[in-house]
C-alpha cells in the first residue's frame, strides 16, 4: 500500500493516511501484526513498542545539553547517575512493589535525606538493555515536562546492578481504569453523575496533553491505565515511555517522531497512523484520537479496538470504522467521540483544546442534554411501536396515563411515551434554548405523531400537534389540508345520513308528539262525552254543535302553531301536524254542511270518523304493521254507529281514545325491524355514499 512519505515536522501539519482498499497490498500490515503478536498478547494493557531497538542518545556530564544520538553502551550513559547505595549521597530504601508492567516495575521507596516516600520505576531483568533504554527515554521526556497533571520526576539513580532507576513522586491513588470499571448503567441517574466525574478527569488529562503538545511532545500511549487518580482529586498522567518529539530541532537526547519507523502504542486504543508505524504520519491528531478512545471506553466500558486477538485489534485500529454508540449516550458525546475517532486526521478535532472545549460545552449544558437524551430514548420507543398498535381516539385525553375512566386505552404506552418525550424535549429547550438535539428531536417526534394521527384519521389531534411545530412543514400542511377536506366531506355525508335517519325515526320528537296527541285525544274524546251528555238532556242544538266543532278546530290549530318548533322535527310529527291543520277545519265545515242538510249532530259522526280515518292513515303511513292497523278502528266504530245509533257518542269517544292512543305508541325506528321502511331507508342511505 503506497504511503505519503513526507515527514510530519510540525504539530499543525496534517498527515494523509493511505486509503483502506481490500485489493491493495497489505503485506506490511500482516507482517507488522505478526511481529507484534509474537511479543504481546494483551491488546488492552500491554504497550507495544518496536522502536526500542533504535539508537538512544549518548550522555555524560559535559555534553548533556547537546548530545547526539550515538551508540554508547548503558554503562557510559549511567556513569553520572547517583548511586542509590552511596551513603554520602541521596540514598533510597527500597520497599514493596506497587505495580508490574510488561517491561518494568514500580516500587515504593524512602528518600532518606528528605524522609519522604517516592516511587521507583526500573526495567524488569528479563527485558534487559532494551527495557533500560525505554526507561531512560521516558525519564528524559518526563523530566522535560513540568505540569500539575504530569508525574514529577525527582532524579535518576543507578541501581546495584548498574541499571537506571527513575525516581518519581509517589501518587496515593489508583489507576483511572479501576474507576471506569465501576461504570453504572447508561441512562440511569447514577450514570449521569458518574459520567460527569469521569469527564472532569478527562479534562485534566487534556490539560496535561495540551501542555506536552506545547512543548512539542506526543504521548502516543494515552489510556486509563496510564492515568493515576489520587485520593484527593489529583489527576496525573504517567508512562511517557514511548513519547516522541514532534520537533526536528528538539534536544538531541529526545526521540523524534520523524525518525520512528516501528509500531508503538496499545493496540486497543491505537490511532490508524500508529499501526502504519510511519513517524511522519504522527501529530497532535494522534493524541486527539487516543483521547477519543478513552472517552469511548468511559461511555461503553471497552476501548474502541477491544479484542482478544492482537491481529484483529490492529486491523480494527487501521480501518477505524465509524463508531456506533447506543442512544442512551447523550447525542453531543456521541458526536464528540465520533469526531475524535475519525480515521482521517483532518476529520478529527484540530487540537486537544478543541476536543476539551466540546466536552466543557457538554458539561455546561449537561442537565438539558440529559433531558433530551432521555426524551430521545422514549422517542425511539414510540417509533418502534407499529402504527397498527397505536390506539385511536385517545390523543391527550388520557393525560399520558393510558387510562380513561379506569379502562386501559393505550396498552402499548404510545401516548404515554409520546407525552413524556415531548415534555423532556421542551424542558431541555427551556434550560438551554440552543440545544440543537432537543429542537431536532422535538420536531421529529411531532412529525412522527402527526403522520400517525393522519393515518389513523385523528385529524383534530394531528392539527393540534401541527400547531406545535417550531417551523411550518409544507408537506404536512398539504396533507392536513387534504385530510380536512376529506373530513368535511365525510361529516357532510354523516350529517345527511343523520337527517335521513331522523326523518324516518319515529323516536325523534316522541315526547312532544305524544303531548300533542294526548291534547287532541282529550279535546275530541271530551267533546264526544260532553255531546253525549248534552244530547241525552236535549241540550245539544245543531248551532251549538257547529260552534263546538269550530272551537275545537281553532284550539287544535292554536296548540299546533304554538308547539310547531318542538313537534316538526320528524316526518311522522309533521304528518300529525298536517292532519291537525287539514282534517280539523274540514270536519268543522262538514258539520256545517250536514247540519244545514237536515242531519242531527249524532248523524254526522260516522262521516267525521271517516275523515279521521283518512288523516290517521296518512300519519301512520310507512310505520310498523301493528301501528298501521290502529287507524282502521275508526271504520269499525263508524259501522257500529250505523248499527247502534243510540251508542253514537260513546262509540265516537271510544274510537278517538283508542286511535289516538295507538298513534301515541309509535316510537320505533323505521329501519329497526325491517319491512317497507327499511327498503326505502336503505336506498336513501346508499345514494348518500355517492355524495362528494
Amino acid at each position: 500500500m503506497p504511503v505519503n512519505d513526507t515527514a510530519v515536522r510540525s504539530p499543525t501539519a496534517v498527515a494523509t493516511l493511505p486509503i483502506v482498499d481490500a485489493a491493495a497490498d497489505t503485506t506490511w500490515l500482516a507482517e507488522a501484526t505478526a511481529t507484534v503478536a509474537a511479543q504481546h498478547t494483551n491488546t488492552r494493557l500491554t504497550t507495544v513498542d518496536l522502536s526500542l531497538d533504535e539508537p538512544i542518545p549518548r550522555m555524560d556530564a559535559e555534553t548533556a545539553p547537546s548530545l547526539d544520538i550515538g551508540t554508547a553502551d548503558l554503562t557510559e550513559i549511567t556513569a553520572g547517575f547517583v548511586d542509590s547505595t552511596d551513603p554520602a549521597d541521596d540514598r533510597l530504601a527500597v520497599g514493596a512493589v506497587l505495580g508490574v508492567g510488561g517491561m518494568g516495575e514500580v516500587l515504593e521507596a524512602q528518600q532518606l535525606n528528605l524522609r519522604r516516600s517516592v516511587a521507583i520505576k526500573r526495567a524488569l531483568p528479563e527485558v534487559g538493555e532494551r527495557g533500560q533504554r525505554a526507561l531512560l527515554r521516558e525519564a528524559w521526556i518526563t523530566g522535560a515536562l513540568e505540569h500539575p497533571h504530569i508525574v514529577p520526576v525527582h532524579t535518576l539513580h543507578r541501581g546495584d546492578d548498574g541499571s537506571p532507576w527513575l525516581v518519581m513522586k509517589k501518587i496515593d491513588g489508583q489507576p483511572w481504569s479501576d474507576r471506569i470499571v465501576e461504570r453504572p448503567e447508561p441512562g440511569s441517574r447514577a450514570f449521569g453523575d458518574w459520567l460527569e466525574a469521569q469527564l472532569r478527569v478527562l479534562l485534566r488529562l487534556c490539560d496535561a496533553v495540551r501542555f506536552a503538545h506545547s512543548r512539542g511532545v506526543l504521548h502516543r500511549d494515552l489510556k486509563p491505565e496510564n492515568v493515576l487518580v489520587g485520593d484527593f482529586g489529583e489527576v496525573v498522567l504517567a508512562d511517557w515511555g514511548i513519547a516522541v518529539s514532534l520537533r526536528d530541532d528538539c534536544e538531541a537526547h529526545l526521540p523524534r517522531a520523524s525518525l520512528s519507523r516501528q509500531i508503538a502504542g496499545t493496540p486497543a486504543y491505537m490511532a490508524p497512523e500508529q499501526v502504519r508505524g510511519e513517524g511522519g504520519l504522527l501529530g497532535v491528531w494522534t493524541d486527539v484520537y487516543l483521547l477519543g478512545a478513552i472517552l469511548y471506553e468511559v461511555l461503553t466500558g471497552d476501548p474502541p479496538h477491544a479484542s482478544g486477538d492482537v491481529n484483529a485489534a490492529l486491523f480494527h485500529a487501521w480501518t477505524s470504522p465509524p463508531v456506533n454508540l447506543p442512544p442512551a449516550i447523550p447525542a453531543p458525546l456521541r458526536q464528540i467521540c465520533a469526531e475524535a475517532l475519525a480515521r482521517e486526521p483532518e476529520d478529527r478535532y484540530g487540537s486537544v483544546e478543541a476536543f476539551a472545549d466540546a466536552i466543557r460545552s457538554f458539561l455546561k449544558h449537561r442537565a438539558s442534554i440529559e433531558l433530551s437524551t432521555q426524551a430521545r430514548v422514549l422517542h425511539d420507543e414510540v417509533a418502534a411501536i407499529p402504527p397498527a398498535e397505536q390506539p385511536r381516539g385517545v390523543g391527550d385525553l388520557d393525560g399520558g396515563t393510558g387510562v380513561i375512566d379506569g379502562e386501559t386505552v393505550d396498552p402499548h404506552g404510545v401516548h404515554r411515551r409520546f407525552a413524556e418525550a415531548r415534555f423532556g424535549y421542551r424542558q431541555a429547550l427551556d434550560i438551554w434554548p440552543d440545544n440543537a438535539a432537543a429542537a431536532r428531536g422535538l420536531t421529529e417526534l411531532l412529525t412522527l405523531m402527526i403522520d400517525r394521527d393522519l393515518h389513523a384519521g385523528e385529524l383534530t389531534q394531528a392539527s393540534l400537534l401541527y400547531e406545535e411545530l417550531p417551523e411550518p412543514d409544507e408537506a404536512l400542511h398539504d396533507r392536513l389540508r387534504v385530510a380536512r377536506a376529506d373530513e368535511a366531506r365525510r361529516r357532510a355525508q354523516l350529517a345527511a345520513r343523520a337527517r335521513v335517519g331522523a326523518e324516518h325515526d319515529a323516536g325523534v320528537g316522541i315526547r312532544n308528539r305524544r303531548r300533542f296527541i294526548v291534547a287532541l285525544a282529550l279535546l275530541w274524546t271530551g267533546q264526544m262525552v260532553w255531546a253525549g251528555l248534552a244530547d241525552a238532556r236535549g241540550a245539544l242544538s245543531p248551532a251549538l254543535w257547529i260552534k263546538m266543532g269550530l272551537a275545537v278546530a281553532v284550539a287544535s290549530l292554536t296548540y299546533a302553531a304554538v308547539r310547531w318548533r318542538q313537534i316538526e322535527t320528524a316526518r311522522l310529527n309533521r304528518r300529525l301536524l298536517l292532519m291537525a291543520t287539514g282534517a280539523f277545519p274540514a270536519i268543522a265545515m262538514m258539520r256545517y254542511v250536514l247540519i244545514t242538510e237536515g242531519l242531527t249532530p249524532a248523524q254526522t259522526q260516522p262521516a267525521e270518523l271517516l275523515i279521521f280515518l283518512v288523516g290517521t292513515l296518512h300519519v301512520a303511513a310507512n310505520q310498523q304493521l301493528r301501528q298501521v292497523v290502529v287507524p282502521p278502528l275508526y271504520l269499525v266504530f263508524a259501522g257500529l254507529m250505523l248499527w247502534r245509533p243510540a251508542w253514537t257518542w260513546w262509540l265516537a269517544a271510544a274510537a278517538h281514545l283508542l286511535t289516538f292512543g295507538g298513534l301515541a305508541s309509535m316510537g320505533s325506528r323505521v329501519d329497526g325491524e325491517g319491512g317497507e321502511g327499511e327498503k326505502v331507508s336503505g336506498v336513501e342511505f346508499c345514494a348518500l355514499d355517492d355524495v362528494s
